[in-house]
């Protein structure tokens, strides 16, 4: 990112200027200044802006930082417990994000808080809480939404507001299978109904999606907060999404769950293929490359699949089935700007002007 649009990037989010005018603003300012063609200057603001770019690493100043908190959290745990890296995540936090805005330390130190916060459950719960039901899961997904909420308001870091969204969603899930638990009069809800329960997962996961394109279409070229919040509720979603799609076509073609990966081949192959290419194409429309790669591991396992039914046996069957993944992953990562513009042209004008924009 070059420094004038570092710059509209900080007027944005101080409410100075609009952002759906910025990239405007940026061709106008860019041409104000004459900047000499061929330039380093000119080459960066004329090159394609990536617009899924999260701003969570700015320099190695940032990995080094990172590298040193990670160290002191495995010395703190070591000399004392868990419970001693929660005062040293306060103060660095205070530190190296409310003052400094460090983007890859509030990173890690926002995993650290959910890491902890997810310790401590166990500790505190694990001789009170039974696992195994719906209730004893939302007793430990409880804290989260508390924490995350707190340090997201407090730091305003994206990765936390992304995380309490969904740690939000994950406990009214576990609340909804533990009122049904009472309703149907069932001890495990989830092993005794298998369809209802992916019904529900998946409207979760749909909802989650709903949420993740909330902050997309808030900021199509995706310069503000909001983009980085999507970038992160995405990368949740896309695995979430998927998965549950995937429970959902394999339970009605086959009346059961399966999910290991070794199930997911046979009359299963060509399913999974279809679900993973439907997402790719939902990935290539919204412009989030999480959905491309979230479904290569089932790619793989479904495509093994169907090479074993071209009668291809052997140990090479597994390389065979990477290198043709390898290669459809190649051309969609290539021509990903040529396959969006194609894509966006088969929607009308109006839904395509909501979509960030083909670079």
């Amino acid at each position: 990112m070059t420094k004038l649009r570092a710059a509209l990037q900080g007027a944005v989010e101080k409410g100075l200027v609009d952002a759906a005018k910025v990239a405007d603003l940026e061709r106008h300012l860019s041409k104000s200044l004459a900047l000499p063609a061929g330039s380093v200057a000119d080459s960066m603001l004329s090159s394609p802006p990536d617009t899924e770019a999260p701003r969570f690493l700015r320099g190695f100043h940032d990995v080094l930082i990172s590298i040193g908190i990670l160290i002191l959290f495995a010395g703190l745990w070591g000399l004392g417990n868990i419970f001693v890296i929660t005062p040293a995540i306060i103060l660095l936090s205070e530190i190296l994000v409310a003052r400094q805005r460090l983007a890859l330390p509030a990173v890690v130190l926002t995993i650290s808080a959910a890491a902890v916060t997810w310790i401590a459950g166990l500790v505190i719960l694990g001789d009170y809480v039974d696992a195994d039901t719906s209730l004893g899961l939302a007793a430990y997904v409880a804290p989260f939404p508390a924490v995350l909420g707190l340090y997201a308001l407090r730091y305003r870091v994206p990765l936390a507001v992304a995380l309490f969204i969904a740690s939000c969603l994950a406990l009214a899930t576990m609340l909804v299978f533990a009122l049904l638990e009472r309703v149907f009069g069932v001890q495990h809800f989830i092993t005794s109904y298998p369809f209802l329960l992916v019904c529900i997962l998946l409207l979760s996961a749909g909802g989650l999606f709903a949420i993740a394109m909330r902050f997309d279409l808030a900021d199509r070229h995706r310069i503000s907060r909001s983009a980085d919040i999507a970038f992160w509720l995405h990368l949740m979603t896309a695995p979430a999404l998927l998965y549950a799609v995937l429970s959902f076509v394999i339970y009605l073609q086959t009346g059961a769950l399966r999910v290991t990966p070794e199930s997911w081949q046979g009359d299963l192959a060509l399913p999974i293929v279809f679900v993973v290419s439907c997402l790719m194409l939902v990935g290539i429309l919204i412009d989030r490359r999480a959905f491309a790669t979230s479904g290569l591991v089932a790619l793989v396992v479904a495509v093994i699949g169907i090479l074993k039914e071209q009668q291809l046996t052997g140990d090479l069957i597994v390389f065979m089935a990477l290198a043709v993944v390898g290669i459809f992953v190649l051309l969609v990562g290539v021509g990903w700007r040529y396959l969006r513009q194609r894509v966006l042209e088969l929607f009308p004008p109006a839904m395509a002007e909501k979509l960030p924009p083909v670079a």
